[in-house]
């Protein structure tokens, strides 16, 4: 029997298990595992970007811990200082009152600090949580046309005392959705099947199409990005993106998102 390099889910489910044996998971698909051989570019490059997005996440991670545990040693020694400072008292009632005050003020500005970095921390994780999804419906190419779909539906909740990244619907409330669930909702949105990386696709763009052959100068797409015309077109808007992202980037920001 001969085998595929890479396998769609639905032809993985029809092996046997001794034949499943032979494959592991990249990124919904499946691919034969044969250590230090690049059997399709497309897995290869799926791989390393997401190696790449994973130590970055690592690295935000080990940070943001090390700052919180910073936090919270502020918040022990200064804890510790009142102690000793109560303890004493009579003369020093005067000191006390002062101490307190500073301390107050200093709890007032770590208790900032703290939300300061769980929103840092919470960005973080929804901004991380989005790339992946974009790579993985959009490839490399088309990941930073679809963040902007995906990132207003991740919300950070806290669930068994843990926070972690959950789906929120168009009103940006929380969900039961999984992250699979919002894959397979965006995955049939109309909009964005042009941005949406097909079966076998390696994740590049064809130029614009035009009919007679000729070229379509980046004016001609003004009314492709503007929602009063009956031309707004998705599809068009990806081809400039493709193109020439500079006037991609002024016709968004000119009109904004629809």
């Amino acid at each position: 029997m001969t085998l595929k390099a890479v396998l769609e889910k639905s032809d993985y489910e029809g092996l046997s298990e001794t034949e499943r044996g032979l494959y592991k998971e990249v990124d919904g698909k499946y691919a034969l595992d044969i250590t230090g051989v690049q059997i399709h570019p497309d897995v290869t490059g799926l791989q390393n970007n997401r190696d790449a997005l994973l130590e970055e996440k690592k690295t935000q991670k080990e940070r943001h811990e090390r700052e919180m545990e910073e936090l919270q040693n502020k918040l022990k020694a200064r804890d510790e200082a009142e102690r000793k400072i109560k303890e004493e008292g009579g003369h020093f009632k005067e000191l006390y009152e002062s101490e307190r005050k500073a301390r107050q003020e200093e709890t007032e500005k770590l208790r900032r600090d703290k939300e300061d970095l769980m929103g840092k921390m919470d960005g973080a994780a929804i901004e991380q949580r989005a790339k992946d999804l974009a790579v993985k419906l959009g490839g490399p190419d088309y990941a930073d046309g679809l963040l902007p779909h995906i990132k207003p539906r991740l919300k950070v909740a806290e669930i068994d005392g843990e926070r972690a990244v959950r789906v929120a619907d168009a009103a940006g409330n929380i969900t039961s959705m999984t992250l699979d669930d919002l894959t397979t909702e965006l995955k049939g949105c109309a909009h964005l099947k042009p941005l949406i990386r097909g079966p076998g696709s390696t994740g590049g763009g064809s130029g614009p199409a035009n009919g007679g052959g000729g070229g379509s100068t980046t004016g001609d797409f003004d009314k492709y990005f503007d929602p009063a015309s009956n031309d707004w077109n998705l599809t068009r808007q990806g081809q400039l993106y493709r193109s020439d992202r500079e006037q991609y980037d002024k016709l968004k920001n000119k009109y904004g998102e629809k």
